[in-house]
């Protein structure tokens, strides 16, 4: 079996099951974070954050689906409007834990994924005409 299949197989398995029974609707506002009528609060940063991977995901979707939507984090600390005036990596990887964990307080679960050398994605692809998913 080709390297590419195996990867496909696997990305399609380790997607949340929301994703894989349709298109999930995430609307990012006001600091919250919408997916199937469950909502989740956002603060400071994480709408930006959500919204960064979001618009990269849509904007790369000529791109294989193995690939496309992956955002290095040299290319985050670089779009993110920190309240730092020098963010690096580990202000990231905070920033991508506490959007992790307010996404899991309000029930919706973890919609980002990482892969090393890459970067990070979300776990669902955005619509066409949105500025979340």
């Amino acid at each position: 079996m080709s390297p590419h299949r195996l990867l496909r197989q696997r990305a399609a398995t380790t997607r949340p099951a929301a994703a894989r029974a349709g298109r999930p609707t995430v609307d990012v506002e006001g600091g919250r974070a919408v997916v199937a009528q469950r909502v989740a609060h956002l603060t400071g940063i994480q709408p930006a954050f959500v919204v960064a991977l979001a618009v990269r995901t849509r904007d790369e979707s000529m791109l294989d689906e193995l690939v496309r939507g992956y955002a290095p984090s040299p290319w985050l600390i670089a779009v993110l409007p920190w309240e730092t005036a020098t963010p690096s990596a580990n202000h990231l990887r905070q920033v991508l834990r506490r959007t992790r964990a307010s996404l899991a307080a309000g029930g919706i679960g973890d919609l980002f994924e990482s892969r090393r050398g890459f970067g990070y994605r979300p776990r669902v692809i955005p619509g066409p005409a949105s500025t979340g998913w």
